[in-house]
Order: structure tokens, then C-alpha cells, then sequence
């Protein structure tokens, strides 16, 4: 983990470890921040990062974006691989004016078809989402474009069982019944 401010820079190696790192360093002087990868699904201390411009949690649990709602200074979030569900949460980023570049990709809201249209329009100061930059036309795209559906719908379908498979599980139940049945008897 990394700790930066203009002060200091601590390398942490285990959380215990980050713990003392940040009550030893003043949290609104903290300007970039590395927990990538460390299982995290609370991160309401981040609230308290009042200087916060980078702010890496990539691979963790983290399932809302309510907590970075406050970091007025924050240009770049990076949250790829997390359980980010429902794209409404995006809301809670449309007051960071200086948010530049948000990485999402590899969340379950990124399957969404209106994921870049509805991110783009919500958040219109972003310059680049995930991997690729938005362009001019793309930006207009999507600030003239209508979501026809609730957001998480696509989602929910998308993750749901495939109803094809409904039969062939009745018709192997139905099997494997008959077959128990026929032991049944035999023992008789």
C-alpha cells in the first residue's frame, strides 16, 4: 500500500500495517492512494481524505461509490474488478467536478448496454472511462441518448438462469426418480 502526501511517503505491507500508516499521516493531506487488491468492502474512511486526487482500489468487494461522494479533489478513481451492481450509484460522483478518469470495467455494472451512455451523461467532465478516452462524438451520443429501462434490469436478466435449461433439468430429475423407483421395487 502506498500512503502518499507532500510530506511523507510510507510503504505498508500488511493491513495492520496500514492501519498505523494512516493515523500516523494527516488524512487531509493525502493525495494519492494504492489499496489494489486487498479484499476491501469498507471504505468509509476514504470520506475523511479531504485532499484525495488518486485513488486506486481496484480488485476488492466494494459494492457502492457513496463514500467517495465527498472527495471534492479526486481526478482519478480507479475501481476495476469490484461488486459495483447497480449503475444508479454513479449519482453519488456528479458533484466531484475534478473526476477526469474513472476506471468501472469488470463490475457487474459494466455489463449493463447503457454503461458508457449512462456514466458519460451522468458524469460530463469524465475524459476517459476505463481503458478508452470519450470522445466528442461519443459524448454527444450519449448526453442525447434515452435509457428505455431501469438500469439494473440488464443485469438481473443477464444473471438470472437461462430458463432453456428448465426441461432438461425436469426431464433428469424425472430419470433420476424412475431409476430410484426401479431399486425401490427390486428390493421388495
Amino acid at each position: 500500500f502506498f500512503f502518499s502526501s507532500r510530506r511523507r511517503h510510507t510503504r505498508c505491507r500488511e493491513v495492520s500495517w496500514a492501519r498505523r500508516c494512516v493515523q500516523e499521516t494527516e488524512l487531509g493531506a493525502i493525495k494519492k492512494l494504492n489499496f489494489c487488491g486487498n479484499d476491501l468492502d469498507d471504505v468509509s474512511l476514504v470520506s475523511t481524505f479531504s485532499s484525495i486526487e488518486i485513488l486506486s482500489l481496484s480488485v476488492n468487494c466494494i459494492s457502492s461509490l457513496k463514500f467517495f461522494a465527498g472527495c471534492a479533489k479526486l481526478s482519478e478513481l480507479y475501481l476495476r474488478k469490484n461488486q459495483i451492481k447497480d449503475l444508479s450509484e454513479i449519482g453519488y460522483l456528479s458533484g466531484l467536478d475534478n473526476l477526469r478518469v474513472l476506471w468501472l470495467s469488470e463490475n457487474p455494472c459494466s455489463k449493463n448496454i447503457n454503461y458508457r451512455n449512462h456514466i458519460i451523461r451522468t458524469l460530463t467532465q469524465l475524459e476517459k472511462l476505463d481503458d478508452r478516452k470519450i470522445t466528442p462524438e461519443e459524448r454527444d451520443a450519449a448526453i442525447n441518448f434515452q435509457d428505455s429501462y431501469d438500469t439494473t434490469e440488464v443485469y438481473e436478466k443477464e444473471n438470472s438462469y437461462d430458463e432453456s435449461n428448465v426441461p432438461k433439468a425436469i426431464e433428469t430429475k424425472n430419470k433420476i426418480q424412475n431409476e430410484e423407483g426401479l431399486e425401490k421395487n427390486e428390493d421388495n
